[in-house]
Parts: C-alpha cells; structure tokens; sequence
C-alpha cells in the first residue's frame, strides 16, 4: 500500500441500486480501524468521518448524525465526488463542484492508503458503480 499525503481524489460516482446507499471515498488509510470517510448519499445527506476502531466519528454536523446538504442533487445518474485530504487533518468534500463540507481533525492520521466506500444501512442489496479515479497532489495553499 502506498503512502500518499496532501491528495486530491476525484471519482464518478452512481448509485445503480434501487436503495439509498451512502458512498465516498477513503483517505489516511492505516488500517481497517484507523480511516478517515468523506461522502454522501443521493438523498442528500453527508458526512466526513474519522473511522477509529468500532467508532465512526463524525466530524461535520453536530458530531451525532449526517447533515443534508441542497447542494447535492438529489437521486442524480451520476456525481462528481471530490475530496481534499491533507496531512494536517484538514478535510473538504465537494460534490459537482461545489464545497459540500469543510473539516478539521485536531489528532491527524498523516500519509495512508486511499479506497473508495460504500455504506447500506437499512436497504440491501446495494450497487454503486465507480468510474474514472484520479488522484492528485495538492500544492500548498
């Protein structure tokens, strides 16, 4: 696994099941218990997310559940998801362009693996299909 770090990541992404799936993507990848999650669901609703062990730890919102956003269009063919991930914690989500959400983790996991993700909650089966990744490296701001 490479470790990458300052990483831009953007995907295409569509929800080609009839249930409402969240799906993001995955940056700082340590191991399976230390993560962090930015995505969304075509119902609207997002979440970036620091994964420490059994706990998914939100870091939007009000730290307890998922915020929707009228900036994401809802149940849409495709999505345009992009995501910053920087060394310092610092973590943004952007969907078809837009800044969806903005994040700090003050404990940063630094340089990991990258992955892409999907979340079912109550409805399977799901299937979510992705296209197109590419990664880059963030210059400095």
């Amino acid at each position: 696994s490479q470790d990458l770090t300052d990483i831009h990541l953007q995907v295409s992404v569509s929800n080609v099941g009839g249930n409402d799936p969240a799906f993001g993507v995955i940056c700082s990848y340590l191991n399976s218990d230390a993560f962090y999650f930015l995505g969304f669901g075509d119902d609207g609703y997002y979440g970036i997310a620091r994964v420490e062990g059994d706990d998914f730890v939100l870091l939007t919102g009000d730290g307890n559940s998922w915020v929707q956003s009228d900036d994401i269009a809802l149940f849409a063919d495709r999505y345009t998801l992009e995501a910053d991930c920087q060394a310092d914690g610092r973590l943004r989500l952007m969907v078809d362009g837009v800044v969806i959400a903005e994040a700090q983790d003050d404990d940063p996991y630094g340089a990991g693996g990258i992955g892409l993700f999907v979340q079912s909650f109550d409805n399977v089966p799901v299937e979510v299909e992705f296209d197109d990744l590419v990664v880059t490296q963030l210059t400095s701001e």
